[in-house]
C-alpha cells in the first residue's frame, strides 16, 4: 500500500497470484477523506418524537442500516480507491473496437468469440494489497442485503419531478428551503446525506437527483439502492481522477465487501490484524441527540437501550459473490 507519514503501511507476504496495479488516482494518501456512513438508531429517534423506521422498512433497507454499525478499515479503503477504475459499456465497446482494428475478421463476433469476458454491466475494478477486486451492482446488493430492484433515475428532467417534489416535501411552496420541511422529511434528508449520498467538499443542498430519491422515500416508492450506490461511487471515482476529489464515499460498505470477500480473513491469517494497521473506525450514530443538535426537539432523552458503536465484524455469508 502506498503511504504517507500519517498512514500506516500494511505488509503481507505475496505470491504468484498477486498482481501489481498502477494508481489511477494521484491524491496524496494523507489527504484522502474516507467518509464512513452513519449508523441509525431508529428506536432512539422514535423515543425522541420522530418515528421514521417505517419508511426504510418499506424500502427493505433495515439490513443495510444494521450493517453500518460495524468497523470500517480506512487504510484498506484508501488502498482500493487510489487504484480504482470504472469499466462500463463505453469501455467495453472501445475494447472490442481495438481488437477489431487489429483483426478485422473479428467484426460482428461476440465478446466470447473475441476472447473477452461477457459484459454484464458496469464494474469497479481495483486491487487491495495486490489482490484484484471487482465490484458490481450484484456485489453491492449482496453486501447491503437489499434487493436489486426499484426506481433508478439519474440526470432527471426538472419539469417531470418539480411539482411532485414541491407538493410532498415543501407543501407546494417552490421557494421553501429544506429547513421548512417536516421533522420526518428533514431526518430522511439527513440520513440520505450521511448514509447514502455522502457529499463533502461542496454544498450540502441536495441535487435534483437526490430530491427524487428523497421524494420516493417520503412517498414509500421503492428505489434501487444498490444501483444508486454504484452510480454514486463511479461518479466519485471519476471526479477523483478528473479533478483530484479527496472524498471517498461508502467506507463502511467497502469494508463490508472486503470482509465478505474474505480479504480481511486472509490479512488476519497472514499477520495483519491490528486496528492501527487497518485504520479501524466506526461511524457517528444518528439518534435522538442528532434531533436536538438539528433543533428538531428541545430536549434529548437518552435511554439505556440507545445504540452503542459496534466493534464486531460481520459474520461471513456463505453465498457472497466472488470479488
Amino acid at each position: 500500500m502506498a503511504s504517507s507519514s500519517s498512514v500506516t503501511t500494511i505488509k503481507i507476504n505475496t505470491n504468484k497470484s498477486h498482481v501489481l496495479k498502477e494508481r489511477t488516482i494521484f491524491v496524496s494518501m494523507d489527504k484522502l477523506d474516507v467518509q464512513i456512513e452513519s449508523p441509525v438508531d431508529f428506536d432512539s429517534l422514535e423515543r425522541n418524537e420522530v418515528d421514521i423506521k417505517g419508511y426504510f422498512v418499506t424500502q427493505q433497507m433495515m439490513e443495510y442500516f444494521k450493517m453500518l454499525n460495524r468497523p470500517s478499515y480506512m487504510n484498506l479503503v484508501k488502498d482500493f480507491w487510489v487504484k480504482a477504475e470504472v469499466y462500463d459499456r463505453q469501455d467495453a465497446e472501445k475494447e472490442e473496437a481495438k481488437l477489431v482494428k487489429k483483426n478485422p475478421g473479428l467484426k460482428g463476433k461476440s465478446r466470447t468469440e473475441m476472447g473477452l469476458k461477457p459484459f454484464n454491466g458496469t464494474e469497479i475494478r481495483s486491487a487491495v494489497m495486490g489482490m484484484e477486486i471487482t465490484i458490481t451492482v450484484e456485489t453491492i446488493a449482496k453486501a447491503c442485503n437489499c434487493p436489486n430492484s426499484g426506481l433508478f433515475q439519474v440526470d432527471v428532467v426538472k419539469n417531470q419531478w418539480e411539482n411532485k417534489i414541491t407538493t410532498v416535501l415543501f407543501k407546494g411552496n417552490a421557494k421553501a428551503k429544506t429547513s421548512k420541511m417536516s421533522s420526518a422529511h428533514m431526518m430522511l434528508l439527513k440520513i440520505l446525506s450521511d448514509c447514502i449520498f455522502q457529499k463533502g467538499g461542496g454544498t450540502d443542498y441536495p441535487s435534483l437527483d437526490h430530491k427524487v430519491v428523497l421524494y420516493c422515500l417520503a412517498t414509500f416508492d421503492r428505489i434501487n439502492l444498490p444501483k444508486y450506490i454504484l452510480h454514486h461511487m463511479c461518479w466519485e471515482i471519476r471526479e477523483s481522477q478528473r479533478i483530484g476529489r479527496r472524498q471517498i464515499p461508502f467506507g463502511r460498505l467497502l469494508s463490508e465487501i472486503f470482509v465478505q470477500g474474505k480479504l480481511l480473513k486472509y490479512l488476519r491469517e497472514t499477520g495483519v490484524s491490528s486496528d492501527d494497521e487497518l485504520g479501524n473506525v466506526t461511524g457517528k450514530i444518528i439518534n435522538g441527540k442528532t434531533l436536538y443538535s438539528m433543533s428538531i426537539i428541545e430536549k434529548f432523552n437518552p435511554h439505556s437501550k440507545d445504540m452503542n458503536e459496534g466493534n464486531v465484524q460481520s459474520d461471513l455469508m456463505t453465498d457472497f459473490p466472488p470479488i
